[in-house]
């Protein structure tokens, strides 16, 4: 059983799941190009990949908010700042 806990300390789950939803992305972006009407992708398509980029952006702020970093997320003309702004 000790072995089972080392590998359970050395898999990072979030990071796997990161990963996934980014190659997921790619590959919904990939078969677009592929399908009727070839090289024209549709807003859904678009829309899916946005999601899961968001997924994984949120993970990455997660992150840093455990490391105590401080964090900036900006959409357009809205800005949210995380941290107590000391360096």
């Amino acid at each position: 059983m000790k072995g089972l806990k080392d590998i359970k300390k050395r898999v990072n789950t979030p990071l796997i799941a990161a990963l996934i939803l980014e190659a997921t992305a790619v590959i919904l972006l990939t078969a677009a190009f592929c399908v009727p009407p070839t090289g024209v992708i549709d807003p859904s398509v678009l829309a899916a990949v946005g999601e899961l980029f968001a997924f994984r952006s949120l993970w990455l702020v997660g992150k840093a908010i455990d490391n105590g970093r401080e964090t900036k997320v900006t959409h357009g003309k809205t800005t949210i700042e995380i941290g107590d702004g000391e360096s």
